[in-house]
């Protein structure tokens, strides 16, 4: 059989193995894995573990690599860290978090110790010398003396620092690859003795852990889990047991159980590939996919081609799908204002979709030392062709999600993008946030949702939606009858009604199950995007209760605001003003605005201004229309 699959059609081995993957986003089937795919795949493998392909002794690749400049500064930053000594981590930092949620202290010393692998080994491959060797393998001796390589934000209970079991989360599954990278490139340059230490904490760390998960003696949560864990846990410890491992029977049973487990992962996308957990995430998360993928793609020689799959093209496009205007793309869930796509991700991802223009040259520095590498030297394969779904360069409307992102026309005098957001307030890195939006005009986010904030023990605890940047408070959203939107899928914008045309885009949405108040009968939003002159955005509320009740609307910015009039404030950011014209049917607004002071990462704060009707009324119409000046 497996002489037979060696002279198969790579299409037909492609198809074959991706099978299982036809039905992507259902119910992951629970099976095990079946004793002839382990078998099939396994006649893909070489008899001896690869890596990303690019070992020292590799020159003509690491010149190119040295020509391109990506990595011009690497042996200087390495030179300087010989200067250094290793950053000294403690059983005190590490505890912090347990004792007062302060996770920041121990990241910043310990991602620095973990920095000096990628930083030593690179340089180290880029000159060829012999004089990074020493310091590299003694920071490896040091990481590997720490009690636990997972982060005390994951460890609460201290059962890995306290040695009664060894779990895998985000951190130890980064390093974990990082290490089988740096022996795989460096090969005998190492010592026997760092060789294997690298060997026996792999195992020890990585290796049983994983399979002790599979075999159901040691359950974690994110192997079925749909948020960017499993990408990340999965995408590394699969990556490293493929560098690794000795055994192609064990590599081959890694493949087959990542291919079933990562498709969780794939599910917590909406069809139309939208990820809930922001741009951030999606850098983070669908990067790792990525090392997922290149490993496979690497180890098999293109025979198994996770990319081949119409949910992954699609979630491959979200960054250019969700980007407003002018590189801007909204700060939706634990996102930051400022996020951008990944660069060498999205030249990647257009590579492997054959749209990366001419040669392709993606000297990655941006990420871990596996992915730097293997996304510049990737497996040749034919890339896969889907028929082109047509969307518009005007708006991207994920219709699953309930998420409209408006552009103005090419060459056109509108001066503004906008990104309006149904959705719910059970999505992953959830904010309560149902029927947000944010305002781009020219390159400035004007209105805005401020995103996220420092992480610490409160973010993923009972008490996460104290903060006010977290819950709706934080949000460009009303606040109904005294009361804040509630947490919960049933939280959800219903949408009633879209319609768009080259002119204007309209969306109606239903937000009456976002507010725990008794007397509210009903709650509409009404967004109407104008690209006629220079554009604008109007946002109408339209609520109605059994009694009196209070009612009041907001827009929330980074910048400051001034009265223009009774009905209408400027709002100043950067170099731009929008006008904000205001009205009500039913009552009398008063303006109000508050600094909302939660521990962001930049140093400003963002303001919220309300629009408060000044008595308790029983019906609701407040209309606030935005226009560049």
């Amino acid at each position: 059989m497996p002489e037979l699959l060696g002279k198969m059609n790579f299409k037909i081995i492609t198809l074959t193995f991706l099978s299982a993957l036809s039905i992507i986003g259902a119910e992951p089937a629970k099976d095990e894995p079946k004793a002839n795919n382990i078998m099939e795949i396994s006649s893909c493998l070489d008899d001896n573990p690869v890596g990303p392909g690019i070992r020292i002794s590799d020159r003509d690749k690491w010149e190119k690599l040295k020509a391109s400049g990506a990595y011009k500064n690497a042996v200087k930053k390495a030179e300087d860290m010989l200067k250094e000594p290793m950053p000294a981590t403690s059983d005190d930092l590490y505890l912090q978090y347990t004792k007062n949620g302060n996770r920041t202290n121990w990241q910043e010393v310990n991602f620095k110790r973990r920095s000096r692998i990628k930083i030593f080994t690179v340089s180290e491959c880029i000159e060829d010398k012999g004089r990074f060797i020493p310091a590299l393998e003694d920071a490896i001796g040091e990481i590997c003396k720490e009690k636990t390589w997972v982060m005390p934000a994951h460890d609460q209970k201290l059962v890995n620092f306290n040695g009664k079991t060894t779990e895998i989360d985000l951190a130890s599954s980064m390093f974990g690859l990082e290490l089988a990278t740096s022996y795989f490139v460096l090969g005998d340059k190492l010592s026997s003795g760092c060789r294997k230490k690298i060997e026996e904490n792999i195992d020890s760390r990585i290796i049983t852990p994983f399979k002790n998960m599979l075999a159901g003696k040691q359950p974690m949560w994110w192997l079925k889990g749909e948020s960017n864990w499993n990408a990340v846990c999965l995408g590394c410890v699969t990556a490293t047991g493929l560098t690794m491992l000795q055994s192609k029977d064990e590599r081959a049973f890694f493949i087959s159980e990542a291919m079933k487990y990562s498709r969780y992962y794939i599910a917590g996308f909406t069809d139309d590939g939208y990820c809930s957990e922001g741009l951030g995430y999606w850098n983070y998360g669908f990067s790792h996919y990525a090392i997922l993928a290149e490993a496979i793609l690497k180890a098999t020689h293109g025979k198994i081609n996770l990319f081949n799959d119409r949910k992954i093209r699609t979630i491959s496009e979200f960054s250019s799908n969700i980007e407003i205007l002018n590189g801007v793309c909204p700060a939706f869930a634990d996102c930051d204002v400022k996020a951008k796509p990944m660069g060498s991700l999205v030249k990647y991802l257009s590579y492997r979709y054959g749209e990366a223009p001419g040669k392709y040259e993606n000297y990655a520095t941006d990420s871990e030392l596996f992915y730097c590498l293997a996304v510049s030297f990737p497996e040749k394969v034919e890339s896969p062709k889907f028929a082109e779904e047509g969307n518009s360069n005007l708006r991207t409307w994920f219709n699953n999600a309930g998420i409209l992102i408006c552009r103005p026309a090419k060459d056109s005098s509108c001066k503004i993008g906008v990104a309006l957001k149904g959705g719910h307030n059970g999505e992953q890195h959830n904010h309560n946030d149902v029927g947000s939006y944010v305002i781009v005009l020219g390159k400035e986010p004007i209105v805005l949702d401020p995103g996220g904030e420092v992480y610490t023990a409160r973010t993923f605890s009972s008490k996460r939606y104290d903060s006010n940047l977290l819950n709706s408070f934080g949000h460009p959203v009303p606040i109904v009858g005294g009361q804040l939107q509630k947490t919960g899928k049933d939280a959800m914008a219903k949408i009633l009604k879209t319609e768009f045309t080259g002119d204007s885009d309209t969306m109606e949405m239903d937000l009456t199950s976002a507010y725990p108040v008794k007397e509210l009968l009903s709650l509409k939003r009404t967004f109407v995007y104008s690209r006629k002159q220079e554009g604008s955005l109007t946002v109408t509320d339209e609520a109605s209760f059994s009694s009196p009740a209070g009612f009041e609307t907001a827009m929330v910015t980074f910048g400051t605001f001034e009265k223009k009039s009774d009905s209408s404030i400027i709002i100043s950011s950067g170099n731009e003003k929008i006008l904000a014209e205001f009205s009500s049917e039913t009552g009398e607004i008063e303006v109000c605005s508050t600094e909302i002071k939660e521990e962001r990462h930049s140093r400003s704060n963002p303001l919220r201004i309300g629009l408060k009707l000044k008595k308790p009324v029983e019906k609701v119409i407040i209309k606030v229309k935005y226009s560049p000046l």
